[in-house]
């Protein structure tokens, strides 16, 4: 629930939405609001992390904003010390301290087709809310205050969103617990949220009556036990996320783009098969794919398999930045030739053809 453009939003102007009503209550502009370092006796250290996954000081704060589309500031440190708006921010007898936030930008006026966002926004919204749970377990946090993410003055649609949280609540099941703010009146944005239909107190009971009447007392017993099983194995594959298990995996970011797409990695080192039928799925921000395995641009061969690609930069970072660089993307126009041309290329290569 953040600006994309400006640090705080609103706030110095009068608006009340979410991301001005945490300004107001907190020490939060200390870590946004370069503008005041000046002035302040202690600066908050600043950092961006890289497209290897690794932390780098911030060399110059102006460029927090504008924030990437997928991006998002994680602060933590703070200090709430008011209370709400509607008590005119009277200061708390005991503030709470040690606060952690992390600022996600909504899409403001997204194009809608009824009651729901465009398909691209709503892939992009649940894309949005996997970061900010991915970014929370990754600095080992359990616990999640969420917010209705764009649904007041950015006008998104709360039921679509609360729907698209949902998701995404049941992917982290048994590693975050996800919880709403208290509702001031129960009609705001946050309704919507609070009234989405929770799947395992509503269907699971449904489909267990409908079984019921068509096995055996055991045979129930069975599946449980069984679903239990696979459940709780696939929760001990995401504790430790390493891909197939080498090293470079993390050097890479290999380890986490199986994972976030289409769940846990079988441990199979090539041969798996995937067709995707879901549009939201194929045209995820993470679902990209290179014509070469990751690590042979790590080992070099991709420079030998794939002159065309220049020469090795021999030096490992270059290496997994060009990696990157290689990725390619069903949701951008001409993907399929582009990878067309590379696999014509690399056979013809293979075969001795021109």
């Amino acid at each position: 629930m953040a600006n994309a453009h400006s640090r705080g939003g609103g706030c110095r102007k009068g608006d009340g939405a979410q991301e001005e009503n945490l300004f107001r209550r907190s020490d939060y502009f200390r870590s946004l609001d370069i503008g005041l370092d000046q002035w302040l006796p202690e600066r908050s250290e600043r950092f961006q992390c890289s497209s290897s996954g690794k932390l780098e000081r911030l060399i110059d704060p102006a460029t927090m904003y504008s924030m990437h589309e997928f991006g998002a500031i994680y602060t933590s440190g703070l200090t709430v010390f008011r209370r709400p708006e509607k008590t005119g921010y009277a200061f708390m007898e005991k503030p709470l301290e040690g606060v952690c936030s992390l600022a996600m930008a909504a899409y403001r006026d997204p194009k809608l087709e009824g009651n729901h966002l465009a398909p691209k926004y709503a892939t992009g919204t649940g894309k949005k809310i996997e970061d900010v749970f991915a970014i929370a377990y990754h600095h080992k946090h359990d616990s999640l205050v969420l917010s209705a993410l764009g649904c007041g003055a950015f006008k998104n649609p709360p039921a679509h969103v609360a729907q698209l949280f949902n998701s995404v609540i049941h992917q982290y099941a048994g590693f975050l617990d996800s919880k709403l703010p208290p509702s001031t009146g129960g009609t705001g944005s946050l309704a919507p949220l609070k009234a989405t239909p929770d799947y395992n107190s509503q269907d699971i009971p449904k489909l267990e009556a409908y079984l019921a009447n068509n096995l055996k007392p055991n045979e129930m017993e069975a599946i449980k036990a069984k679903t239990m099983e696979i459940a709780e194995a696939s929760m001990n594959l995401h504790m430790n996320p390493c891909g197939i298990g080498f090293g470079k995996d993390k050097d890479l970011g290999t380890d986490k783009t199986v994972f976030s797409i289409l769940g846990p990695h079988l441990g199979h080192y090539y041969g798996d098969v995937f067709i995707v039928f879901k549009r939201e799925i194929l045209h995820h921000p993470d679902a990209n794919f290179t014509i070469q395995a990751a690590t042979s641009f790590i080992s070099g061969n991709a420079f030998t398999s794939r002159p065309w690609l220049g020469a090795d930069p021999g030096v490992h970072e270059e290496r997994v930045k060009l990696y990157n660089a290689s990725k390619l993307n069903a949701s951008i126009p001409g993907y399929d030739y582009t990878a067309a041309l590379e696999l014509i290329a690399f056979t013809s290569m293979g075969l001795k053809k021109k």
